[in-house]
């Protein structure tokens, strides 16, 4: 298809010149035709005397122009920038380039170390350019919760003679050349919760960021990298996905109806995802990993990951969910996996701390990852089907549930020693979680839809 457009034509926009001045004035008066002062170039022509005024007015004409297309498709990082501790007050920031909200290009060449000492925080920043004199924390001092972010910045260099421009005038000199950087800045983030213990306070400001949706005092001039929390200086943890943002995803997904960008939704995952890891990495030196998700997180994403060890082989109880809701198991192969990660990435994060009526139509599926032989295997055996996890207490249970099991446990009258026919499933199933390589099993969140009316509704005609 030919192009309607002539690029050496210049730009293909309509022509004001057969009006007049006052009819311009007119239109903009009554707001038919609006003017951004940012663009207005200089109209060059044969026998005009060209002013430093009118190449600065190019300058600040191309600068504009870029912010706006590059705020027009998405901001976020692009490649890299990745940051972890190195050690005690030291942060290690990978190369990398991405863009801000305000529509700049920020970008880091090549891998840096740098201490946290020497990182100026946003009102530091504003005081070295003249913007703001308010006084800062002394970097030493440092304690609470920090945004390591990265703002664009220039600076003029590079001295040379200005001559005259009227005849009695004197020569003298000026800089010449104006450089674009990018500057490291701490912005304080406030927490109103002020959790000491460090894992409620990330659970906590991932409640914020990912239910909420509430990012507090981050300036659109500037590129979130991470948070970090400090204590008098010295680096106490690093969690990056609490701001860094994707630009691939930012605007993908569901469009309207309050659902949560792309880039938010993956961003929960990986953050829960590193978190979940630092904590079993810990727990596994005390030696336990059998803990409910809501002594340390506050709101979890329809996704992610679990200790096989909260599920008790045994009997077959959870312990990481809230007893409310319905856990089923089930074993997928591995390489269906991320399709039921991406659907699941859709739905609405997992208020682990919520009403106990909410908590009660959550519905959960916990996936076992095994080889496509491995399962075929464990066909040849037997055929475990899906199997319904339940919680320890008895919140569930119905009175005529309990007295079922009391007769359950009650001898026969008569005993007759039969094989069970469950054994051959749960020792399947048994042999599935022991499996599991890095002792790490997949959950999902399944839809409300999904349910079956007689599975949704059973509950209510057994108690009519």
């Amino acid at each position: 298809m030919t192009s309607l457009v002539d690029s050496t034509l210049g730009p293909d926009r309509a022509s004001l010149e057969d009006l007049s001045p006052g009819e311009i004035h007119d239109m903009e008066q009554e707001g038919t035709l609006v003017v951004d002062a940012r663009r207005a170039r200089s109209h060059y022509f044969d026998g005009r005397f060209l002013a430093a005024r009118d190449l600065l007015r190019e300058q600040t004409y191309s600068l504009s122009r870029q912010a706006d297309l590059s705020s027009a498709g998405a901001s976020g990082v692009i490649r890299g920038l990745e940051v972890r501790a190195a050690s005690g007050r030291r942060l290690a920031i990978s190369g990398g380039h991405g863009v801000t909200p305000a529509g700049e290009l920020v970008a880091l060449d090549a891998a840096i170390v740098v201490e946290v000492d020497d990182v100026s925080e946003l009102a530091q920043l504003d005081a070295s350019f003249g913007l703001s004199t308010a006084p800062a924390t002394p970097p030493s001092a440092r304690t609470g919760l920090y945004v390591l972010a990265l703002r664009p910045v220039e600076y003029v260099t590079r001295s040379i003679v200005k001559y005259p421009t009227t005849v009695d005038g004197r020569r003298s000199s000026e800089l010449a050349d104006i450089v674009e950087g990018v500057a490291l800045t701490l912005i304080a983030y406030r927490d109103d919760a002020a959790e000491r213990d460090p894992w409620k306070q990330r659970s906590h400001v991932a409640r914020t960021m990912f239910l909420e949706q509430a990012a507090r005092g981050i300036p659109p001039e500037t590129l979130p990298l991470a948070m970090i929390s400090l204590e008098r200086g010295y680096v106490r943890w690093v969690d990056p996905y609490l701001v860094r943002r994707e630009i691939g995803a930012e605007h993908g997904g569901v469009v309207g109806f309050g659902v949560a960008s792309r880039a938010l939704r993956e961003a929960h995952l990986a953050q829960y995802d590193g978190q979940l890891r630092e904590l079993v990495a810990e727990r596994q030196a005390r030696g336990g990993l059998r803990f409910a998700a809501a002594d340390h997180f506050e709101v979890l994403p329809p996704a992610g990951r679990m200790p096989a060890a909260a599920i008790d082989p045994k009997d077959f109880t959870q312990h990481f969910f809230p007893a409310q809701m319905a856990v089923d198991l089930s074993i997928v192969t591995e390489d269906e996996v991320t399709v039921l990660v991406e659907e699941s990435l859709l739905l609405p994060p997992i208020d682990v701390r919520g009403d106990a009526e909410d908590l009660d139509f959550t519905t959960l599926q916990v996936l076992i990852p095994m080889s496509r032989a491995s399962l075929r295997r464990l066909r040849l055996e037997t055929t475990p089907r899906p199997l319904r996890l339940v919680p320890p207490l008895l919140v569930r249970r119905k009175p005529i549930d309990v007295l079922n099991a009391l007769t359950r446990r009650a001898p026969a009258p008569i005993a007759i020693v039969t094989a069970d026919p469950r054994a051959p499933i749960e020792a399947a199933w048994r042999e599935a979680l022991a499996a599991v390589s890095d002792q790490l099993l997949w959950f999902v969140r399944r839809r409300t839809l999904e349910l079956r009316a007689t599975e949704l509704f059973a509950e209510g005609r057994r108690e009519r």
